[in-house]
């Protein structure tokens, strides 16, 4: 019987297996250095925060950055306004590109694809236009040394990662964990809706969601999962039965109605598959009729090697009677055999013995446990 321990390893494992459904991927982080996940929208992938009071490498940079503002103040913008204003100052600004809007080292950092553009027209000596004066030649290396500087600094020291994202494993994932974790190889796949895939992944955080059905299948998994890992001695793992009818027809031999029936010695198989090696528990239910001074004999065998001979009394008339054997069976498919063996037949005063096989019921194995029982709950 399953002891009180066995059932809290039980809802352990359970509990386990559903939290790997829905596992938040937040390793190595801390609560002082909290982990920033990756975010598709804002393109940061998954690196510690630093900490602004003691990296003296955010100060760094933020000290370049406001000596980028400064040049532009004290430099840059006197020249762009003396030879660009024209064009590029105030209300009606062409191209879109009014220098009056850039005051601000935000201004400036927001704006890095308009002064790209501005890079290419100065190199080109295509701003100022021929009707203007031209640049001289140290401001205009000023300032496209200037924006060179701008395009390439980095702001370190605003951080905006994005929002944390909450992931759960995808079925290869899970299947993989359980694996490892428990030492069950459970395939989901064939029960589990298929995971959503997003830029050719079925991995990503911002896609795989987790519907209400897909919930339900991760209970159901999780039970199935536990039942696998910790069993209960007192239970057979595996239960099979096969019809008489299901067994193949030889010679002297019928199947109707769920039953199969031997008017002449000869064996009828079928071939069972049997999750694990050890040894189970036959039960045969046949009836026979009666002939001659002994009572119709049948044996059972597994591969060819046979279990037991069992005497069978009971005829159709008598309530349904079992007999039972005790036969080791390996792992895979394995072909099982009864046979009748003692036929009698008196044609003269119409007597004929035959054997009725009703059903085979195979179940076990029988004091054994699974390593993951063994694993988890040792001796």
């Amino acid at each position: 019987m399953p002891t009180a321990k066995h059932n809290f390893l039980k809802a352990v494992l359970f509990a386990l297996c559903v939290w790997l459904a829905v596992n938040i991927a937040l390793q190595n982080s801390s609560a002082d250095q909290p982990l920033v996940l990756a975010n598709k929208d804002s393109g940061v992938s998954a690196h510690p925060v630093p900490d602004h009071s003691t990296n003296e490498f955010l100060k760094g940079t933020d000290d370049k950055l406001r000596q980028v503002q400064r040049h532009y103040n004290d430099v840059v913008q006197p020249t762009l306004k003396k030879y660009c204003g024209d064009c590029h100052w105030g209300d009606g600004s062409e191209a879109d590109f009014d220098l009056q809007g850039y005051q601000t080292l935000d201004q400036l950092l927001n704006g890095r694809k308009k002064w790209k553009k501005v890079v290419v027209r100065m190199v080109a000596k295509e701003m100022p236009p021929d009707d203007s004066d031209p640049v001289p030649d140290h401001q205009h290396k000023q300032v496209l040394d200037w924006i060179d500087n701008l395009l390439n600094s980095v702001d370190c020291s605003v951080v905006n990662p994005g929002r944390v994202t909450i992931r759960r494993l995808n079925a290869t994932e899970y299947a993989n964990t359980v694996r490892d974790l428990i030492g069950i190889d459970y395939k989901p796949a064939k029960d589990f809706p298929g995971d959503d895939v997003g830029y050719g992944f079925d991995n990503i955080g911002d896609v795989l969601s987790l519907p209400p059905i897909l919930m339900e299948k991760y209970l159901q998994a999780a039970e199935d999962i536990t039942q696998q890992a910790i069993v209960d001695p007192s239970k057979p793992r595996f239960t099979t039965s096969v019809a008489g009818d299901k067994f193949k027809e030889t010679g002297g031999s019928r199947a109707y109605d769920g039953i199969h029936s031997l008017s002449t010695n000869g064996t009828i198989g079928v071939e069972i598959e049997v999750p694990a090696s050890g040894k189970y528990e036959v039960i045969v239910a046949a009836h026979a009729s009666k002939a001659g001074d002994e009572d119709a004999k049948m044996t059972f065998a597994v591969k060819g090697k046979v279990a037991g001979t069992r005497t069978v009394k009971n005829t159709k008339d008598d309530d349904s009677a079992t007999y039972k054997y005790s036969a080791r069976f390996r792992e895979g498919k394995q072909k099982v055999e009864v046979a009748f063996i003692n036929d009698f037949y008196d044609p003269d005063k119409k007597m004929d013995r035959n054997l009725y096989v009703e059903y085979v019921l195979v179940r076990g194995p029988i004091g054994s446990l699974p390593l993951t029982h063994r694993t988890i709950i040792p001796k």
